[in-house]
Parts: structure tokens; sequence; C-alpha cells
């Protein structure tokens, strides 16, 4: 989890609960509160990719930022994206866009005179989950290893850290003016709260047997009403050029015995999983008390009902769940692993206090065979000790291009085989309906073999174990499928609307039935089908997977003892009798959240506006060519 979000977490908490907008990357507390001087150097702290009003977004903030937005996408890409891949896909407009949003707020609270002293910032720190040891309590030594973690210098660090917080006072103030009348709250609550519960049942198009066969006559006239929808795809004939570098694998000398080695230098640590315990514990200042616990224990008397009569603990106050014998306390972790299943330890002293431990359950040490990872093992070596070779492969094949030649001569180069492939189209499927196989990155190639022009070869596209070129050497057109062709679609297209006209008149009747105050058990029984009940769900929170989106919507426009109906997935129809509706209670937890969650809703559409508003005071200068210049000639984003 980012720091800030835990540090905006803990200040909310302190001030209004108001939602922030999402205006900031990473930024924490400084050394400076302790005197320590700077001890990191970064990058592109000089660079000043926007200003807005007297406010300079630096490069370090766009680049960490731009890197947090981009991690997916990078890796399913297999590279970076430059300055013109994240400007087409968005990413660098909307990561100016938040920039500038922070930086707007951060204006505007310097000229409402808005401070955050060393004293509040000290706060803030020692308040920070992020920077408390296992116990609970601020660690100097885990808060100096974070900030080493996250690369921040004394000035970035304690720069941020104020600048948050002077957006928390702007942003809580405008908090506190907003007042949402009950007119506007009441009607929300209730109708964000009202539930609703039914029964159902699945019609499934499965179930359905058609009377008759279709005919080729009705096949014949779908065909001729149909035709010019029905469509041959674009193929293309192309040759691959592919290497990854397990192929090269295949070459290097990897015996059993190598495998064997590093499976047992790793077995420890990563084949291992140690014994685990779950342990109940009883934790107490009062060592006779801690007594009395153990012997009532060892004469046969619950461990849970003792902690509650000698010092009313719950089963959640003592269950300290599984643990590895690492994860006890040092002096109770011999004593509490040698203990049997089911028994209680004698009174033992730590420097928390006494203890009564019991080990409810234990799970055996378990161990990976080798068998189990020897190709992954052998795979990774592989990666490991073939990637060098792979870029040496890379390059000839580069060379050959640069040098003017064609793509036979360059998988010649690396003795390496060009592959044709006859027909493909953009669903990665043959002319005869079937997946291409042993595509290097299926997705990317078919990408970039139908971006590629006829005629051309495409650059040299790295994948994530390897490398490959296309050339497309011709094209088909599409054209319209001939009848023979279409058949097996037709088929399939008037097999299902048929079934679901059967199913739709099934539907009817059973809506009929019901009318007549038939029931729905007896009806299911009727049709070898089972009922099944939908809990209460709101129009916001309810399981997809026990009632989906469109029959949440149905059963919220009909009335008590209605039945509704709505086609799922695979042509099936669920069929559902609302029984219940169920008014949103006046008073309660649950309302009271939901309340907050409205008011916390029109909050953060006011702060939206008082954003835009700021758009329009102060002047906003972006420059593109720093950006460009960031991301083009940086090869690491942090």
């Amino acid at each position: 989890m980012l720091l800030l979000q835990s540090i905006q977490s803990m200040m909310e908490r302190k001030a209004t609960r108001l939602l922030l907008l999402p205006l900031s990357v990473l930024l924490i507390a400084s050394f400076a509160l302790w005197g320590i001087t700077d001890i990191f150097t970064l990058t592109n702290q000089d660079v000043v990719i926007a200003e807005v009003g007297d406010v300079e977004i630096e490069g370090n903030d766009f680049l960490r930022l731009y890197n947090a937005q981009t991690e997916q996408v990078r890796a399913a890409l297999g590279r970076r994206l430059d300055y013109d891949m994240g400007k087409k896909l968005g990413f660098i407009d909307s990561v100016v866009s938040d920039l500038v949003n922070r930086a707007l707020f951060d204006q505007a609270s310097l000229d409402l005179g808005l401070a955050a002293g060393d004293t509040q910032a000290r706060q803030v720190i020692f308040a920070t989950p992020d920077f408390h040891d296992e116990r609970g309590t601020f660690n100097e030594l885990v808060f100096r290893q974070v900030l080493r973690d996250n690369l921040y210098t004394e000035e970035r660090f304690i720069k941020g850290l104020r600048q948050d917080m002077r957006r928390q006072q702007l942003t809580a103030s405008m908090a506190g003016i907003l007042h949402a009348p009950a007119a506007i709250i009441s009607p929300l609550v209730a109708y964000r709260g009202e539930a609703r519960s039914a029964d159902s049942i699945i019609l499934k198009a499965e179930s359905v047997s058609l009377p008759d066969k279709i005919t080729s006559k009705e096949q014949r006239a779908w065909y001729e009403e149909n035709k010019d929808s029905l469509m041959t795809p674009t193929y293309r004939q192309v040759s691959l050029l592919a290497v990854d570098v397990y192929q090269l694998g295949e070459e290097m000398a990897i015996d059993d015995e190598r495998l064997r080695g590093l499976y047992d230098e790793r077995k420890a640590y990563a084949y291992t999983q140690p014994e685990r315990r779950d342990i109940y514990q009883i934790l107490s200042d009062d060592e006779d008390a801690i007594r009395r616990a153990v012997e009532r224990v060892r004469k046969g008397e619950d461990f849970l009902a003792v902690a509650k009569d000698l010092f009313d603990k719950d089963k959640e106050d003592v269950d300290i769940g599984w643990n590895r014998k690492d994860q006890v306390i040092e002096d109770l972790a011999d004593d509490v692993f040698s203990l049997a299943k089911g028994k209680v330890s004698d009174p033992l002293r730590s420097p928390f206090g006494w203890h009564a431990m019991l080990v409810h359950n234990i799970e055996e040490e378990k161990v990976t065979p080798f068998d189990d990872v020897k190709k992954a093992l052998r795979d990774e070596l592989i990666l490991d000790e073939g990637m060098d070779a792979l870029f040496d492969l890379y390059g000839q094949v580069e060379d050959a291009f640069a040098g003017g030649g064609t793509l036979e001569e360059a998988a010649q180069a690396i003795n390496v085989e060009v592959r044709a492939i006859d027909s493909i189209d953009s669903a990665g499927l043959s002319a005869q309906g079937k997946e291409v196989d042993s595509l290097p990155d299926p997705a990317r190639v078919v990408s970039r073999l139908f971006e590629t022009p006829v005629g051309e070869t495409s650059d040299v596209i790295e994948t994530e174990v390897g490398f490959f070129v296309v050339r497309v050497d011709d094209e088909t057109l599409p054209r319209q499928k001939t009848f023979k062709e279409a058949r097996k679609d037709i088929i399939e297209v008037l097999t299902q609307e048929k079934k679901s006209a059967i199913l739709r008149e099934r539907i009817e009747d059973i809506k009929g039935q019901l009318n007549k105050k038939a029931s729905l058990a007896s009806i299911a029984k009727k049709l070898s089908l089972k009922v099944v009940p939908i809990k209460p769900f709101t129009r916001s929170n309810f399981v997809e997977e026990e009632v989906p989106a469109a029959m949440v919507d149905a059963l919220f426009a009909a009335e008590r003892g209605e039945a509704v109906a709505v086609e799922v997935d695979g042509g099936s129809y669920m069929v559902a009798l609302l029984r219940d509706i169920i008014e949103t209670p006046k008073e309660g937890d649950d309302v009271e959240t939901l309340r907050e969650s409205i008011k916390q809703s029109l909050r953060q559409d006011l702060v939206s506006q008082y954003a835009r508003y700021l758009r329009l005071i102060y002047p906003i200068d972006i420059n593109e060519r720093s950006i460009q210049e960031l991301l083009d000639g940086s090869e690491d984003f942090l």
C-alpha cells in the first residue's frame, strides 16, 4: 500500500473523514524533524514539467505516478511506454491532470495562508502505521528503512508531507461548510437502502429439445435473408521469424545433478512450509491468575470458558491464529512448539507479561518434492543463462536488417527457420477455423501482423522471453460466405432462436400459473428444477453470480408477488418471484454508514467543483517537451 494513502487515511480520521481527490503520489514525512542530513541523490528533481501559479511540478513526481499507472500495461507489453505510446493511450494526460489538481490545491492553500509545522508533521509520522514496529508503536529504524526503500530526500520528504497537510486543511474546511438538508439525504438513503428478496429458478437452453429438425428450406431462407452479413474475415499470409530463450535451452547442458543441487540450496526457505500451530493465548500481568487458569484447563475446563471467567476475554481476544515458530515470541516459542495438540502450557513469562498458551491445532511441515519443481528450476536456469545468448541473436537480426537483408537472410544469420503461415485472421484462427498454434506471443503477433502493410516486414519485436519479426506476404480480403460455408453457423443461430422461443412460451406459462396463486416450488417440481432463494439485496449491493444486474433491475421494478424473467448466459432464462420488499430502517449503524457515504459523495462533488474553479483563476503551463525528454531519456522509471 502506498504510504501516502495510510497517512491521508489517518489524517482524515483526525479531521472530517472527507474523501480527498486522488491528487497525490507517494509522499511521506522528513528526516529534518530529527536533524538528519540528506542521504540520497535523486535525478529529475530540477526538471519542471508544469507550473501552476507559483507551484512547480517536478519530473520525479511525474515519473513516480506515471510508473505506477502504467505498471500493468508495461508488464503486458514487455517494455516501457515512451512518450508517443503514453500519449496515445492517455496515460500522460491522466497523470498530468492529477498532478495539476494537486498543484491547484497547493497554490490555493498557500494563498489562504494555511501552514503545517514540524509539530503537526511529527504527530502525523508517529501515528502512521507504516512507521510502526510489530508492537504497533513508532520505530525510528523502521521509519528510516521505509524512506530508504522509497528513495526520498529530506527536501522532497518534508515538502510532500506539508503539501498534503495543507491540502487536507483546505478540503476539511470545505467539508465543514457543507450542510446536506434532510430533504435531500432522506430520499437518497431510502432509495439506496431499500432491499428486496426473491425465489428463482433457471430454465436452461440445453434442456430444451426441438420437436423437429431444422429443414434445409428454413436454412436456405435464413441465408437468403441474412447473406449480406455473412462475410469471411480478412486473412493474411505471413512469414514469421521467432526466437525464445527456451529454444536456446534445448542446447544447454543442464543435468539433474545440477538441478538437484539448486533444489537442495533452496529447500529450507523456498520448498518447505514450516510447521504451523493454531494458538490460543491468555496474556496478563497477574501470575497467580495465569497459574489458576492453567490449573483449571488441565482439570478439564474449556480454555475459552476459563479465559472469559477469569479475564473477561472472548475468543477473538485469545485466538492469535496460525503461527510459525519464528512468529512466536522467542521466550515462548520452544515451549509452545513442544506441546501436543489440545494441551496447555505451563505459565510462561515474557517481556510482555505472563502467558497461558494452548495449541488448538497443528499443521505439519510440508516439503515440495524435487520432481514437482524440476521443470521450473530448469526453465529458470535457461532463462537466466540464455538471455545473453538471446541478446546476441537479437543484435545479429537487427544488424542483418540494417544491412538491407531480407527476413530469410536474417534467419540464416542466426540459424533459425522462417515459419510460413498460410492463413490467419484477426482472431488468430486459420481459414479452417482452427487456432494457429505455437505463436510466441499470440495477441502481439496477430496485432503486429495486421498493423504491418502487405509486402512489408515489421520491426524486431521483443517478448518477455524472446523476440519475433513478421512479414506480410499477401492478403485475402473478406467475401460473402457461400451457403455451404455458412450452413453450420446458420443451424446454430436457428437452433438458438427456436429454443429461446420455446423458453419464452414456458416463461409466460409459468407467470400465468403464478398469477393464479400456484407456488413456485410446485412448478419447479413439475419441471424437475430447484428453487434457489435470493437473499436480500439492494440496488448497489448484490452478488452477480446469484442475481444478475438485469434481474436486479427487473425485481426493483416489480411489485411484491410479481414474477419476472431475464435472459442469462447461453440463452438460458432466470425466472424470479419477488418475495419481499424491505424498506430502509430509519436508524441503525448501516443507515448511518449509508447516510455518511451520501454526505461524502456530496462533499467530494463540492471539492471537484472547487478544483474546476481553481483551473479558471490560476495559470497552468505544461511543458510537453520536458515530459517527452523525461520519458524518452529515462531507461528506468524509478
